[in-house]
């Protein structure tokens, strides 16, 4: 008999096998073994063929333990009637024989023991941890072949009888080593001569052991044959991995020189919801980001916003991943938020990137908006920008959550505790109020700080919802020293303030009409309801219900603390968006102007008019508060020299407004060549506090001096406000300059003009001359912004551009003159946008200037956006490579953004392979 057929052995009883199964070629040595093997058989081979004899496996190649498959098998009924094993066979099991044969094997062993059964590249995969090594390597198994290896070691002890010990063991060579129950294969790592122990490597389980050589035994071809199951890999974070228990891995490149592979967990695709109750076990020290007051008119109680101290980690790994990618938004409908309340996702904030749950949106031009909260710092905030959040950090537990005083401790308020102790505590879990719960959104804590408990606080999981809280509204704080604007005058002794960030909210409401759906004459509009007015005469805002008489409805404006009438056919529904956005409005007292006694001050005076402009102008103030209350507060004007506005309002609280509009015209006389009708409009600009000099004075009332009543002992006249230059201050904007694009089409020249935010936005700028005079035109226009800048233009003390105005400024690297627009005022600061050329600066307010009439030609310079930017390698060089030339032929398509281009580099590659060689 030949040798392939004398080395095949029953898939039952391990004798020599005569039979081979028709369809997957098993050996057997009679059908009663067949039959008897029929029930794990099935699952491989449906349904039971017929044996065919052993001699038609001759030629065949052999495959480890199930050989493959005949095709075209013959005699096949002849085969079905023989039931019992050939005897000539015999011969080939006894002992000499099968030492010979398996010598002969072990000189022809295959290597493909070596290699591993790998999983599918990039893709999930799930395994058994079959051993956790004490370095944090551990040993999988992929489920796909979990069943062909416990089959393959159901084979490997049948077969036990007919391995012969090993005689010679040697390092690196594959062995079958007996184990407590079963056999295994494993690789020599090591031997003692003198113990005659070997220390061998299980290649199918990853482990090592120590055994001895009487246990170990030589293996046969069939052993070598087949692939090793278990696969070294090495993950980030051993945390709550076991043995026997599966994992979703993904392999993250090649194996190492130590046959280790790098691997990703797959996160829990779930939001998480719950409160950190692990992290706060493990480290409970919290730190209080945020108090939200309530209102004591509707019972409303004040809750803190807690943080853990991991925030820092997921915060600067939310940068690593989105920072510098090509924006992928989103894709979020107006179905998706009526059927998911709740939304997951990645938004850009001042900070960066963070997570955040998103609350509403707003779908219309010029772009769609989001308002979302930010889950791990406690904060509302609005943005254009959402991305999905990298799966790794889907997971993360929650950072921030919300904590309540319970009734029945007689604590003081939450702001005494954080202003007595500091923003820092510590949570103590009470474990009994949260056992058996699988969920955990609510837990009792002891709130403790350095050591010393101060009452039980109640801890609830937060989304955003104020609701959730007992409130109807988010309110945000106004602090000590953060910049405002007076939104309403109540008399002369109280004033509502805002933050600056409520400037926005205009445009914003104004974009939600659509969405706010209107009143039907069926519905009822209830009292203390939130509606969005839009009126012709009255704008665009948010306001409360507060009564109705005559048809009109009385509305509380929330963001600026003014009541108006309105009819009911400019109300609209509130949305989520329009009630969820934060407040921060309040009431305060100007120092010493709430003193002056009600007899002393005249209905219609100067400070009384000075306030109106200053509301009707939005002019920006730091606030401080007077002493440890809140409600008494001076401000201070943010340029010039941060005068006190207190100082201002004094002196022209005892004046009428005609004394005070004859002391502006004789301080600041009109131009002699302006014609005679508008020598009586006389400008204000003497008298009116910085970044207001532009502004003139409204008509004086009717009433002459001689008909007011007298005025009683005047304060110190207020100091004298020097002005350089009589003429009137010419405004110009951004939104009025010519903005002349890079044009559409293929095979274009752009020049560069700027690039240094290239790595984080994608984007340069740049611009399109037609021919060499157009650009000659260009720099001639430089040259005089520059000269004017210098020379032409008087200064004027304590000038303060507006938001959006066109200026000269002078830029910190070469200290010359250029075009500029203001977008922010930052103290006695601005950012200036250099609209010529695409970067910013932080300018002083000494270092600008108004922009003339004769400056305000159109803007070559184009934001564009280059198509499939990322971090590569190819684009780095690129970016080196227009840093010395600043010529780009492209292909020129719409930007994403207003005034905006897409530019498609051609010859990419070429002129990447030449700074490369």
């Amino acid at each position: 008999m030949n040798t392939v057929s004398a080395d095949i052995y029953c898939a039952v009883c391990g004798t020599s096998s005569v039979f081979l199964c028709e369809r997957c070629q098993e050996p057997y040595c009679s059908r009663e073994c067949q039959n008897a093997d029929w029930r794990r058989h099935k699952f491989y081979c449906i349904p039971m063929p017929v044996l065919v004899p052993n001699k038609y496996a001759q030629g065949l190649q052999e495959h480890p333990l199930v050989s493959p498959k005949i095709e075209n098998p013959s005699n096949n009924k002849e085969a079905a009637f023989v039931s019992k094993p050939v005897k000539s066979i015999e011969s080939a099991s006894s002992v000499d024989s099968l030492t010979t044969a398996i010598v002969k094997e072990k000189k022809e062993l295959s290597s493909v023991w070596r290699e591993t059964f790998l999983p599918p590249q990039n893709d999930f995969f799930e395994c058994r941890v079959t051993y956790m090594k004490s370095d944090g390597v551990l040993c999988v198994v992929d489920v796909a072949n979990i069943e062909l290896m416990e089959r393959f070691n159901e084979n490997m002890q049948r077969v036990k009888p007919k391995l012969s010990r090993a005689k010679c063991v040697e390092e690196d060579s594959l062995v079958v080593v007996q184990g407590e129950k079963k056999l295994h294969r494993g690789q020599v790592l090591s031997m003692d001569r003198k113990s005659e122990t070997a220390q061998i490597y299980l290649i199918d389980h990853g482990s090592v052991v120590t055994s001895s050589v009487q246990e170990i035994y030589d293996p046969v071809s069939r052993i070598a044959d087949k692939k090793a199951f278990a696969i070294q890999v090495k993950l980030l974070s051993n945390t709550g991995v076991q043995t026997n228990k599966h994992l979703t891995l993904r392999l993250l490149g090649p194996k190492t020189q130590e046959g280790i592979y790098s691997v990703q967990l797959k996160p829990k695709m779930t939001i998480p919801l719950n409160l950190p109750i692990e992290l706060l076990q493990m480290s409970p020290e919290v730190t209080v980001a945020r108090i939200l007051e309530g209102c004591l008119q509707r019972d409303e109680k004040p809750a803190a916003l807690l943080q853990i101290s991991t925030i820092n980690q997921i915060n600067d790994a939310m940068d690593d991943k989105l920072n510098g990618k090509p924006d992928e938004q989103q894709p979020i409908s107006l179905s998706q938020l009526d059927t998911c309340t709740t939304i997951f996702l990645a938004a850009y904030t001042k900070q960066g990137y963070r997570r955040a749950f998103l609350l509403d949106l707003i779908d219309a031009p010029p772009k769609r908006t989001f308002l979302v909260y930010e889950m791990d710092e406690g904060r509302i905030s609005i943005t254009t920008d959402v991305r999905r959040i990298p799966s790794e950090l889907l997971g993360h537990p929650i950072q921030t959550f919300a904590m309540k005083l319970n009734d029945e401790m007689q604590q003081p308020p939450l702001e005494q505790l954080v202003e007595d102790n500091g923003p820092d505590f510590t949570v103590k879990l009470r474990l009994k109020s949260i056992q058996g719960q699988e969920k955990v959104r609510k837990a009792s804590a002891a709130l403790l700080s350095k050591g010393k408990q101060l009452g039980e606080v109640e801890l609830t999981t937060f989304m955003g919802d104020v609701s959730c809280l007992g409130h109807k509204y988010w309110r945000e704080t106004i602090k000590n020293g953060t910049m405002v604007r007076i939104t309403y005058n109540v008399g002369y002794k109280q004033v509502f303030i805002s933050s600056m960030e409520t400037l926005k909210y205009a445009s914003l409401f104004k974009r939600m009409e659509k969405k706010c759906k209107p009143f039907e004459q069926s519905d009822q509009i209830t009292i203390g309801s939130i509606v969005l007015v839009a009126s012709p005469k009255l704008g665009y805002f948010r306001g409360e219900i507060s009564g109705e008489a005559n048809d009109l409805f009385h509305v509380y404006n929330i963001d600026t603390g003014e009541t108006h009438q309105v009819e009911a056919q400019f109300l609209r529904m509130s949305c989520r968006f329009l009630r969820d956005m934060p407040v921060s409005l309040s009431c305060v007292k100007l120092k010493s102007v709430c003193d002056i006694p009600e007899c002393a001050v005249n209905p219609i005076n100067a400070g009384c008019q000075l306030m109106k402009e200053i509301i009707t102008d939005n002019v920006q103030f730091r606030v401080e508060f007077v002493g440890s209350s809140t409600e008494v507060v001076d401000l201070y004007f943010c340029s010039g020299e941060q005068t006190s506005l207190t100082l201002r309002m004094l002196p022209l609280m005892f004046k009428p407004v005609s004394m005070y509009s004859l002391e502006v015209a004789a301080s600041d006389p009109a131009p002699a060549s302006a014609p005679a009708p508008a020598a009586a409009a006389v400008s204000a600009s003497a008298a009116i506090p910085e970044g207001l000099k532009d502004k003139t004075t409204p008509p004086a009332a009717s009433e002459t001096v001689e008909d007011l009543p007298p005025l009683p002992p005047s304060p110190p006249v207020s100091p004298a406000i020097e002005t350089k230059g009589a003429e009137t201050l010419e405004r110009f904007y951004y939104k009025d300059v010519p903005k002349i694009l890079i044009p559409l089409g293929k095979r274009v020249n752009a020049f560069l003009l700027n690039g240094s935010g290239l790595h984080q936005t994608g984007a340069i700028t740049a611009c399109h001359f037609k021919d060499v005079t157009e650009a000659e035109s260009y720099q001639k226009l430089f040259y005089l912004v520059d000269s004017l800048g210098k020379c032409s233009y008087p200064d004027l003390i304590d000038y303060v551009p507006c938001i959006d105005e066109m200026v000269l400024a002078v830029f910190s690297e070469d200290n010359n003159w250029y075009r500029g627009v203001c977008e922010e005022i930052l103290g006695d600061k601005a950012r200036i946008f250099f609209c010529d050329y695409g970067n910013h600066e932080l300018v002083s307010m000494k270092k600008l200037k108004p922009l003339s009439s004769n400056l305000m030609q159109g803007i070559n310079a184009t934001k564009c956006y280059i198509e499939g930017f990322d971090n590569s390698e190819k684009f780095s060089l690129w970016e080196k490579h227009i840093k010395t030339e600043f010529n780009i032929l492209c292909n020129v398509e719409e930007g994403p953004d207003s005034y905006s281009r897409t530019l498609t580099i051609l010859d990419l590659d070429k002129i990447v392979s030449q700074n490369t060689s």
